[in-house]
């Protein structure tokens, strides 16, 4: 008759059935690194039976061999009493089929009664698909900033509060910002006025009544930049669900170049109407105008010298010159000359109109300055209409200043200012003078449009100027304050060769 286990042996058993039902390992190593007891999960794991680990070299036989002696180190010290027990630890272990599995340790010492350690026992968790998920998420996630990170467009995400969460590098690039200056300051940060002051009341009344404004349609708005300056944006905004969260992405695109093609297509059809009816005027004028004149001409002749008739005859004659002087510009202003584009050195052509107008304009106590920057790239341009633009700003300066005052013309290069992306020349023409009201500051660029006194100015030399620059796919620009002065801004593409 076989003998009943006592219950010393029955306590074993349950604890050894305790132990392989632990989702775990269990493990047991002596002072010298040998395995003296591992569980049933710990087997699974290394793709062993028990007798094939008891008893075995753990450093040697189941840890990768880059490991080995960094974590042999730290365990023996740890049985010696010389470190600290650490109480977690990862490291990876080798599956028999070669494979390396994550484990998750936390170490204990053993000691008999006296305190001398006898060993170490550890658990571990299997944490392989944990990391390999993890992993995946920190790769997706490594993905998406690098799409973020390398979008042409801005892109920007805030919460419901209107707090910045997103700032990519194109955003960076349009507003001036870094992602670290804006990123947990509200949105209002990147709006100039009206926007800012709307901004926080919009996204309170759309999360109350859902009623989108912006949402899901898209506008242009203006943005505000570091610099305080600002630009046209296209502003496309969507909404998203982070769980019980919602999120508002924006994603924005600068149009200043848009605007200005915009611009110049409607200035482009307004010259055409104004070239139909020129040509109109001078056919039926023209005429009957010449006919005028010619009988003048021969009615002056019949009068005698001291006859105060051939006075008033000779005012019909100024006055048909000057309506076909009118008429004349007209047409040139309707009808441009061809341009002939090469290499310009904008430099020396300032310094020609510079030389030009010193001395006469010294008569009127106005001083000019030169102020150019060495070594400016060159574009491509014609020279003599860009030398006419020059004069006509310079002529304007001057009329501006009755009372004579300063007119600094300066040069410089420098990344465009109308959403381009490669880098211009700008030429400005900055004026002490009477300034410009804020309501004119466009108005004066349209044809026909001057404040100057009746007789004193047809106002198409700021029209024909900003219509040659903008054939020299650059831009014109005005900005000025009344009684402080007014700066007059040109900025033409440099010639891709000179900007290395």
């Amino acid at each position: 008759m076989q003998e009943k286990p006592g219950p010393r042996a029955e306590k074993k058993h349950w604890a050894q059935r305790y132990l392989d039902l632990a989702e775990v390992i269990l493990l047991a190593l002596d002072a010298q690194g040998r395995v003296t007891f591992i569980n049933r999960k710990g087997c699974r794991i290394l793709g062993y039976e028990e007798p094939d680990v008891v008893g075995k070299n753990w450093f040697e036989t189941f840890l990768p061999k880059d490991i080995r002696e960094q974590v042999r180190a730290v365990v023996l010290k740890l049985m010696a009493g010389e470190v600290a027990p650490i109480e977690y630890y990862e490291n990876p272990v080798l599956h028999r089929a070669g494979d390396l599995r994550i484990i998750a340790w936390h170490n204990a010492v053993l000691t008999d009664e006296e305190g001398k350690i006898l060993g170490a026992i550890s658990s571990g968790e299997d944490i392989t698909e944990r990391r390999r998920s993890e992993q995946l998420l920190k790769d997706r996630e490594t993905r998406l900033l690098n799409v973020l990170d390398n979008m042409v467009d801005g892109l920007i995400t805030i919460d419901e509060k209107g707090i910045i969460e997103t700032f990519n590098r194109a955003a960076e690039r349009l507003f001036g910002y870094t992602a670290e200056e804006v990123v947990g300051q509200n949105v209002r940060v990147l709006m100039p006025e009206p926007y800012r002051g709307e901004h926080d009341a919009y996204i309170r009344n759309y999360l109350r009544t859902g009623e989108a404004k912006i949402i899901g349609i898209g506008r242009e708005v203006e943005g505000k930049r570091k610099d305080g300056t600002t630009f046209p944006l296209s502003l496309a905004v969507s909404e998203m669900r982070l769980g019980e969260k919602r999120m508002f992405v924006g994603n924005l695109r600068d149009i200043s170049h848009e605007r200005q093609l915009r611009e110049q297509l409607f200035q482009s059809e307004k010259l055409s109407t104004i070239g139909e009816l020129a040509a109109g005027i001078a056919h039926e004028i023209g005429g009957p105008l010449s006919v005028i004149s010619g009988n003048a001409e021969f009615l002056k002749e019949s009068f005698r010298t001291d006859d105060l008739r051939k006075k008033d005859v000779e005012g019909v004659i100024e006055g048909c010159d000057a309506v076909a002087g009118f008429l004349r510009r007209l047409l040139d202003f309707s009808r441009p000359a061809r341009l002939e584009f090469h290499p310009v050195d904008l430099n020396e052509s300032l310094r020609n109109i510079f030389s030009l107008v010193r001395k006469q304009v010294a008569k009127e106590k106005i001083e000019v300055k030169l102020d150019l920057q060495v070594g400016l790239p060159r574009v491509l341009g014609d020279s003599n209409q860009l030398e006419q633009i020059f004069m006509n700003l310079v002529l304007n300066a001057r009329n501006a200043m009755p009372e004579g005052g300063q007119l600094t013309i300066s040069s410089y290069f420098s990344d465009s200012r109308s959403g381009r992306k490669e880098r211009c020349v700008f030429v400005e023409f900055t004026d002490t003078g009477v300034g410009i009201p804020e309501e004119n500051l466009e108005r004066i660029f349209e044809p026909y449009f001057t404040t100057r006194k009746p007789g004193k100015g047809t106002g198409l030399g700021l029209a024909i100027s900003r219509r040659i620059v903008n054939e020299h796919k650059g831009t014109l620009s005005v900005r000025s304050r009344v009684g402080l002065g007014s700066t007059f801004t040109i900025e033409l593409p440099a010639m891709p060769e000179e900007t290395h």
